[in-house]
């Protein structure tokens, strides 16, 4: 038959898909830059639905004062330490939707100049995500590597204010908070 022959066109030619070749276990490094914002990780596909990552963030004081209500006197940056599990849908080799939960240990840095005063705060913030990834490119040559763009919403429960009494912050009002984001992916099959 007719599929028989492309079964055995492509072992006689040796035309198989990048996935083909090497499966879809795979691990990279991801980066995700925006205003005042960085982040760098470690992502490794554990089978063809799931994926965990891991990796460190670091957010400036403009983007704080868009999602936490502060005093103009203040300033603050954060750093993450995240690590989260995905779980994938595949459309189709070079396409697939993403949705998961992460966990961050974050270290809020902040600084009152009107008081002179500042301190560290740390909290483990839960987020999650969702989001579709586009594999733009694959390159076999020399070394199998692919690179991955993600577009991302993120759902963090962070505080809508905090209010600071001799050096010590508090939180008030717990709200879930939308953000997009833009991430790059560098991956390399798990070779066996």
């Amino acid at each position: 038959s007719s599929g028989d022959d492309i079964i055995v066109k492509k072992a006689v030619d040796g035309t198989k898909s990048y996935y083909e070749k090497y499966g879809y276990e795979e691990q990279g490094i991801i980066f995700m830059v925006l205003e005042e914002t960085y982040q760098i990780g470690y992502t490794r596909k554990l089978n063809e639905n799931w994926l965990y990552h891991f990796g460190y963030a670091h957010v400036g004081n403009n983007i704080l004062k868009r999602v936490i209500i502060t005093e103009n006197s203040h300033s603050a940056s954060a750093n993450h330490y995240l690590m989260g599990l995905s779980r994938i849908y595949n459309f189709t080799d070079n396409v697939f939707f993403h949705i998961g939960g992460v966990a961050s240990y974050m270290t809020i840095s902040w600084k009152d100049t009107e008081q002179n005063i500042s301190g560290d705060l740390n909290k483990i913030v839960p987020s999650t995500n969702l989001g579709i990834a586009v594999n733009i490119f694959q390159f076999e040559k020399y070394f199998p590597m692919s690179v991955v763009v993600t577009v991302d919403i993120y759902g963090l429960l962070i505080p809508k204010s905090y209010s600071e009494t001799d050096g010590i912050l508090t939180f008030d009002d717990l709200q879930i908070k939308f953000l997009s984001g833009f991430v790059f992916g560098f991956q390399t099959p798990l070779l066996k």
